[in-house]
């Protein structure tokens, strides 16, 4: 079972609160600490996207690989880059411009037809930053899709037992800074082993305040 909105909106509000003012605009975040993962034993890494309910303006950069009047729609509908297949054929030999691209762009859709050709080509830069494309049939709405990303973050586990994405800022209302951490949490509950017996503990804070300790 997921954990109360309540608790939630608490450590947001101490996070905003103790939070010093800044020359900038500061970001809201969570962060999770897992347990009873050996990854050293194969144990299950994490790469999902996660919808938030309430968007904060983070300029999500989504590239959409595609030809003819897929490449003519994914342009319409307000893809930060569209690739055709000659474009990403050229990163054949510009290995600093594949890494380039796969670091500026947070999410990649894919004609499905092409999903051979961008593996052959970008995955290697893709793949180890959980950022391979979603594959999506010529008839599907790019800008629902695109809108759905907008609103996205990743949650990612690699390495070590902790995952933190951004969700929110600062200036935001804090009740909606919570719901968009109460949507994180019930994405890890679904999508870890065990749920919440694999969460040790979240923490919410801005970019440069102290981590508050959200009550499970």
């Amino acid at each position: 079972m997921s954990i109360k909105l309540d608790n939630i909106l608490s450590a947001v509000n101490e996070a905003q609160k103790n939070s010093k003012k800044r020359k900038f605009e500061e970001s809201m975040e969570v962060i999770v600490n897992l347990k009873g993962i050996d990854l050293k034993k194969g144990g299950k890494q994490l790469n999902v996207d996660v919808t938030l309910p309430h968007a904060f303006g983070e300029g999500v950069k989504v590239a959409i690989i595609a030809s003819g009047n897929f490449a003519f729609r994914a342009r319409d509908a307000g893809a930060a880059q569209v690739l055709e297949p000659a474009d990403v054929e050229r990163y054949e030999t510009d290995k600093d411009g594949a890494k380039a691209l796969a670091e500026e762009m947070n999410f990649f859709i894919a004609q499905a037809d092409l999903m051979p050709l961008v593996g052959r080509v970008l995955g290697p830069f893709l793949g180890p930053r959980g950022k391979m494309p979603r594959p999506v049939p010529p008839n599907t709405d790019l800008k629902k899709l695109l809108s759905e990303f907008s609103t996205s973050v990743k949650l990612r586990m690699r390495k070590t037992l902790v995952i933190q994405a951004k969700i929110g800022k600062r200036s935001m209302e804090s009740k909606k800074v919570a719901e968009n951490i109460q949507a994180v949490v019930n994405i890890l509950e679904r999508n870890l082993e065990k749920g919440m017996q694999n969460i040790d503990e979240i923490y919410t804070k801005t970019t440069m305040g102290p981590a508050i300790k959200i009550t499970i």
